[in-house]
């Protein structure tokens, strides 16, 4: 953690780590902005991560053949 902290301060960040998907490295990158008017505000950075995780459970489930993609809604637009 302190290190991630000393990157933050100096303005860089921590690399995208291995197996880490995309979308939640986008929302890391958004949480360690220097300035904190920058930054995004904690709550909506766990929306952003319960609707990634929603979304990687569903597909999981797809994957095992656990959810009838019928039954499927678009996303939101």
């Amino acid at each position: 953690m302190a290190k991630v902290l000393q990157l933050v301060i100096s303005g860089q960040v921590q690399r995208c780590p291995e197996k880490c998907p995309r979308s939640i490295y986008n929302i890391m990158l958004a949480t360690w902005k220097v300035t904190p008017e920058n930054r995004i505000p904690i709550g909506n950075a766990l929306d952003l991560l319960h609707g990634v995780m929603s979304n990687i459970n569903t597909y999981l489930e797809i994957q095992a053949g656990e959810v009838d993609l019928d039954s499927l809604e678009p996303p939101p637009s």
